[in-house]
């Protein structure tokens, strides 16, 4: 058996690596085989969400898996045939099911199985630090990914937060046919800001002290300092709160602001214990500012998520970029392994142009 060798260290040497690689290993059948897994994170090696990421693709390509747990350093993954539609994943910690959500989109962006996908998620986090939340993938990377013809959502029935989970939630899929059904993201220019949406996530617990609304207050409060948010009228900001029956305590959120032609995000903001909810507020606020800044068409968070689609698609594709992340090199210097294209990225002004070819 010949095996695509991937080296864990490459890049910025996390989690992203083993999603991707193992991902593109089922989207172009190409067995692969990973060495050095987080090797500078510590501990290092796999953790729960990797190791339930790799078996999920198992199960959903019956494909071959060398034996695999936490602390984990390398293994070989040869795909099989794409057979199966629905699966349940019990997560026992509050590993985050956006990662795990992650690791297996990317595998079936495009089959020729009759039936969209469901994946059944038992426990987990649906907030998480370092992870992004269901929302944020909901209203911004799955928004470019429909503009590209590839469509996904993620249901939520419960919230989970550290340390205790508890989420239950459905990951869709619906892959194309063909790779060659993947349009263009022509996004060069942002157009006119429309509006600002978020979702606030509280535990129930918290409902009496009014912490989400709070928090809401606190970013609107705040960005219409900013001159860019200050003409937005009350109904244009639409941030919706929902308090939810969770394990234990938590809040979690993302805002993010709707142009003409694209969204940009704030990514995930987590509240702690002891920060006050205005704190927490200014804190969303402050990272939405940051993001729209510049002539950026994409958040950071988002530029290396979306990485997969552009190299699919056949036709050019043009995004433009706050800064490059560790992440984003990384993913564009992976996906060369399993899929050559001609790119260009170079600094124009505030923002970097990514800008895949024909």
């Amino acid at each position: 058996m010949e095996y695509l060798e991937i080296d864990g260290t490459m890049g910025e040497g996390g989690g992203s690596i083993l999603r991707l690689a193992a991902g593109f290993s089922v989207l172009f059948n190409t067995p692969i085989h990973i060495s050095n897994i987080r090797a500078n994170r510590n501990p290092p090696g796999l953790r729960l969400q990797h190791q339930l990421g790799l078996e999920s693709l198992q199960k959903l390509s019956n494909g071959q898996l060398s034996p695999v747990q936490i602390g984990t350093t390398e293994f070989t993954f040869t795909p099989g045939e794409k057979t199966t539609t629905n699966l349940e994943v019990p997560v026992r910690t509050a590993g985050s099911i956006a990662l795990l959500s992650q690791t297996i989109q990317t595998a079936f962006i495009q089959t020729t199985l009759a039936n969209p996908l469901s994946i059944k998620y038992i426990g987990g986090g649906t907030f998480g630090t370092g992870a992004p939340d269901p929302y944020y993938l909901n209203n911004v990377i799955y928004q470019f990914f429909s503009k590209m013809g590839f469509k996904c959502n993620i249901l939520v029935h419960r919230n989970g937060f550290y340390p205790k989970g508890g989420t239950s939630a459905t990951l869709n899929i619906y892959p194309v046919k063909e790779l060659s059904q993947i349009t263009s993201l022509d996004l060069e220019q942002k157009g006119d800001l429309l509006e600002v949406g978020g979702c606030i996530i509280s535990s129930e617990n918290l409902k009496q002290a009014h912490v989400a609304e709070r928090i809401r207050e606190s970013i609107v409060d705040n960005l219409r300092k900013n001159s860019h948010f200050s003409h937005l009228s009350d109904e244009r900001y639409q941030i919706e709160i929902n308090y939810d029956r969770t394990l234990n305590p938590g809040v979690g959120l993302s805002i993010w602001a709707n142009y003409e032609k694209t969204i940009i995000g704030s990514g995930t903001i987590l509240g702690k214990r002891g920060v006050p909810s205005e704190t927490v507020g200014k804190q969303a606020a402050s990272k939405l500012v940051q993001e729209t800044s510049t002539r950026a068409t994409v958040d950071t968070f988002a530029a290396d998520q979306i990485i997969p689609l552009l190299v699919l698609c056949p036709e050019k594709s043009v995004i433009k970029i706050r800064d490059i992340t560790s992440h984003l090199k990384t993913n564009i210097d992976l996906l060369q392994k399993f899929h050559q294209r001609n790119y260009l990225l170079e600094k124009i002004g505030d923002v970097w142009r990514l800008e895949y070819k024909e």
